[in-house]
């Protein structure tokens, strides 16, 4: 049996409140566990969570369509359609079992030799950690090691530990800034006007129509916070400084009150912070905030009658564009992108299965993705992009280039950032506000 675990983490949930963020900060290689009561209980209702009816009827399922390839459990708090485990199992013949752990589980599982899971799903912050300490397995696999070639640099070069590959990629994501054609002849803007930080809000605030700038702040935030950790702080070396005057400009620029509370009274005209139904409309959108797979809420109407086919509104591909997110300066030079692998357990009893697994998936990815891998920007080549991301579409040939110009941020810096609250309700200045965060940084880098 193959058993196969998600590592997760608790981020926040994009509306602009920052009290549930959970945090990690990972440097060297040392993982950094939260000693709280948030973190105690999270990991006792992962263990006890009642889980069983959900497990049981997927197992129930897939024994009655598949009794000679075995079981599939899946329990993947919101990941169960990462892969077509069920196509999988009746592929290999290899029986698939899916669990999830918690960040603190994945860890403690993995330090101490644990062989209850054979493929773990991973993040790079995981990788410099495992890498470090010397805990991986070598596929020794040509089909592997073709796939992770057929990758984005960028995203392979975490492949490979001392000259062997370790690592297999299964997933990337980000955003981009969108908007809609009849906005950019609307307005003539082109891609320098919204290049930067200060000019992207220079053009939405000197717009003087009627459509509405749709920022998400909160996630946009934390994408151009990434942009500053990965070109202006050295985690490996544990340098870092956020008192500069690209940060404060920043964090100033992002969570002053006309972004917080840009629906409230007084706030400047022109500015919605979270998304809703009317910013996937290119009637009514200036520009918005999103991914490749948020294509299936963009229509006209609103009201699902878009659809022209089964790969989502044709509204997505035919009327809107995509820009990479602003930079915060010129010492930018790449954009952010997300990604996931797979690792085998070298405490693993079944590796020889793990292998045969990854490489179904490494030679037949598009056959097994799930939603949030079928629309993952990973490989350099256009054309081994299938038809249901409609390549032949100009937004496909934004994400693309987006993309290939990409990084991956190496280290897990998530906070709860209550220096936020307490500069968006006054208790704080901006430079107070700023180190604050600096002392939170420090400290955890010291726990």
């Amino acid at each position: 049996m193959i058993v196969l675990a998600v590592a997760t983490a608790c981020f926040g949930d994009g509306g602009g409140s920052h009290k549930s963020y959970m945090i990690y900060i990972c440097s060297k290689g040392v993982f950094c566990m939260k000693k709280t009561v948030c973190t105690l209980l999270a990991i006792m209702l992962a263990m006890l969570s009642g889980c069983a009816n959900s497990n049981e009827e997927v197992d129930k399922n897939i024994d009655q369509a598949n009794a000679a390839g075995g079981s599939v459990v899946i329990n993947n708090n919101g990941y169960l359609d990462n892969f077509d485990y069920y196509a999988l199992s009746e592929k290999t013949g290899v029986k698939i079992s899916v669990t999830d752990y918690m960040e603190d589980e994945f860890f403690l599982k993995i330090l101490a030799g644990d062989s209850d899971v054979d493929i773990y799903f991973i993040r790079p912050a995981n990788i410099l950690q495992l890498s470090e300490k010397g805990i991986y397995y070598p596929f020794e696999s040509q089909s592997i090691s073709d796939f992770n070639d057929s990758c984005f640099d960028y995203i392979s070069e975490f492949c490979d530990v001392d000259g062997k590959t370790v690592y297999m990629p299964v997933n990337s994501s980000f955003a981009a800034i969108l908007m809609p054609k009849a906005a950019i002849e609307e307005t003539g803007m082109t891609s320098s006007d919204i290049e930067f930080l200060d000019g992207y809000f220079s053009f939405a605030r000197s717009y003087q129509g009627d459509r509405i700038a749709f920022t998400n702040g909160a996630l946009l935030f934390m994408d151009l916070e990434d942009q500053y950790q990965h070109f202006y702080c050295d985690f490996a070396n544990g340098k870092f400084d956020y008192m500069t005057p690209e940060y404060l400009n920043l964090y100033e620029k992002m969570l002053s009150g006309y972004l917080r509370y840009a629906q409230e009274p007084g706030a400047p005209e022109g500015f919605m912070h979270n998304i809703s139904g009317i910013s996937s409309n290119s009637n009514y959108a200036l520009m918005t905030y999103g991914s490749y797979w948020d294509y299936s809420s963009f229509n006209e109407k609103n009201d699902g009658t878009d659809i022209v086919d089964a790969t989502g509104p044709s509204s997505f591909f035919d009327k809107w564009r995509a820009f990479p997110v602003p930079k915060i300066s010129s010492k930018i030079t790449q954009n952010n992108v997300s990604a996931t692998y797979a690792m085998i357990n070298p405490y693993s009893n079944n590796k020889e299965a793990a292998v045969k697994v990854l490489e179904e998936i490494a030679a037949n990815y598009y056959d097994y993705a799930g939603y949030y891998n079928r629309f993952s920007f990973m490989f350099e080549d256009r054309s081994a992009y299938p038809e249901h991301y409609r390549p032949d579409s100009e937004i496909f040939g934004d994400f693309f280039n987006i993309a290939a110009n990409g990084f991956v941020f190496p280290y897990q810096v998530l906070t709860s950032h209550p220096d936020i609250e307490e500069y968006q309700n006054g208790r704080a200045t901006l430079e107070e506000a700023v180190a604050m965060y600096q002392r939170e940084v420090e400290i955890w880098l010291n726990e």
